[in-house]
């Protein structure tokens, strides 16, 4: 009697096991959609929901294997299942599988924009999310070799800064007030026109009256040029300035420093400052020197890199004449600086003051090198000098 009750109450699951064949797609789905998620780890309730729907999926498997075995045992018949429950099972799974990729490749999308529609947007949302396997749909048609066009024609300066077009070939302009009080950096790979951006927003800054100034390492081509017209259009002065070892004697990267300026130019341009190593030691007669040496330059106002270190050499003018025994980093490099001819102008006819742009405007271009260790060291030196006017400037 109980194992006809047993065996009934078997074959009843094994009526049901049939209609729950199709949960197969339960499981395909959920553990593909839990695959998706699995970036939550275990937290988001997503994933756990896509989980618990996989494993809801499987029961049926489970049942397959289940009814043979305890109607073995308890009944001692076995009853096995129609071979169409496996079959169907493993259909309805690649079927869920099926929809979840399709879900997954096109679907999250339209759920996205949906989402997107429905929800009441931030004024600071810049990007929308896409799909980076579609993502030439949404790049601006832009001409083979980039878009050809004059910035000047969008310049207004009632509106700001012009910055470029966007996407839709509308002038973007940042706030002049922003530009004034905020640093901008241009990033990106070779030849996607920083240096046309650079161009276009320190063009700008000529016209608006401020003191601009480029550090080229490269020697650009064209850039002078472009400056060059700027300042003519504005009635400003241009400076070139080339540091090359070529190039003839054109300033003196001293002239018109206060003693504070000189010596930070020393040290800094010398890196002569501590370094928490042993060697700091070793660069306290450095600095002492070149503190020695910035009173004698202030007391000289014309003289040059090559002037202090013969006066030094002569032990002239209360210097100690000992520098290259006693202070022999600071003598080699300002040896080096002394070789620069274009640091070494004595001043007069040609001299170009590194400070006076600050006062009148304009551009100073500095054409230097990237790889000769005499040149770095004075493009060094330079952006302290700029630095240091910066600093010391009246409010």
């Amino acid at each position: 009697m109980l194992k006809g009750v047993i065996a009934y109450y078997l074959v009843i699951l094994l009526y049901c096991l049939h209609y729950c064949s199709y949960s197969g797609f339960l499981a395909g789905a959920g553990f593909l959609l839990a695959w998706d998620r699995s970036e939550d780890k275990g937290e988001g309730r997503l994933f756990r929901f896509f989980v618990q729907l996989g494993i809801v999926g499987l029961l049926p498997v489970a049942a397959y294997f289940i009814i043979p075995a305890l109607s073995a045992n308890m009944v001692g018949v076995t009853i096995w299942p129609n071979w169409r429950v496996p079959f169907t099972y493993l259909m309805s799974l690649a079927c869920g599988l099926l929809v979840a990729l399709v879900f997954l490749r096109l679907g999250a999308g339209v759920l996205d924009n949906v989402k997107a529609k429905l929800t009441r947007q931030t004024a600071q949302e810049r990007n929308r999310k896409t799909d980076i396997r579609e993502i030439e749909k949404f790049l601006p048609d832009v001409p083979k070799g980039g878009l050809k066009y004059d910035p000047r024609s969008y310049f207004n300066f009632a509106k700001g800064m012009f910055v470029g077009l966007d996407e839709r070939r509308q002038p973007i302009y940042i706030d002049r007030e922003d530009w004034l009080m905020r640093h901008i950096s241009l990033v990106g790979g070779t030849r996607l026109g920083k240096g046309v951006s650079a161009q276009t927003l320190l063009y700008q800054a000529v016209k608006y009256g401020e003191y601009v100034v480029v550090l080229d390492p490269k020697a650009d081509e064209w850039m002078p040029h472009v400056f060059k017209q700027a300042c003519d259009e504005s009635k400003l002065p241009f400076r070139f300035l080339d540091l090359r070892q070529h190039a003839p004697e054109q300033t003196n990267i001293f002239a018109g420093g206060n003693l504070e300026s000189i010596e930070n130019i020393l040290i800094g341009g010398f890196s002569l400052s501590e370094k928490g190593s042993e060697g700091d030691h070793y660069r306290l007669a450095d600095r002492k020197a070149a503190r020695q040496a910035a009173r004698w330059l202030v007391d000289h106002p014309n003289a040059t890199p090559r002037d202090l270190l013969l006066a030094d050499a002569e032990a002239a003018d209360g210097l100690p004449g000992d520098w290259a025994e006693n202070a022999k980093n600071l003598h080699a490099c300002l040896e080096e600086i002394a070789e620069i001819r274009a640091f070494n102008h004595p001043g007069g006819d040609g001299f170009l003051d590194l400070a006076e742009g600050e006062r009148s405007g304009g551009v100073l271009y500095v054409v230097g090198d990237m790889m000769n260790t005499r040149i770095l060291r004075a493009q060094k030196m330079i952006l302290l000098r700029l630095l240091l006017l910066a600093k010391q400037r009246g409010r």
